[in-house]
């Protein structure tokens, strides 16, 4: 977590690399999740208000604060071009970021951890 936050927090929230260009929406949820499901309950409230501000007007949310947020992968198509997340409603951060409000673990099907 420490390691996380040293490296990757950008705006309140979480980038998607360590070059910290903007606020990725899903990773935030996701580490909002797991600061909720660790009791951390003032940062995981943090996070969220992060996540709500990337609502989009059709209530799903943006996958990132910026334009294009890039990955540090290249497209397959092109190397020279980077892959990257754009200023879109995304399916993935509506549904982490439905995790993370309620609190639910995917992984183990229940609120709590393994």
């Amino acid at each position: 977590m420490t390691t996380a936050e040293q490296r990757m927090s950008v705006g309140g929230g979480f980038s998607y690399g360590e070059d910290r260009d903007g606020v990725w929406t899903e990773g935030t949820s996701q580490m909002a999740l797991l600061m909720k499901l660790l009791g951390k309950t003032k940062r995981a409230d943090s996070l969220i208000a992060v996540i709500e501000s990337q609502r989009s007007p059709d209530g799903g949310f943006y996958a990132t604060t910026v334009r294009a947020l890039p990955t540090g992968f290249v497209l397959d198509t092109d190397p020279t071009k980077p892959r990257n997340y754009f200023r879109l409603s995304h399916l993935g951060a509506a549904s982490w970021a439905a995790l993370a409000e309620g609190g639910f673990n995917p992984f183990t099907m229940t609120k709590g951890l393994p």
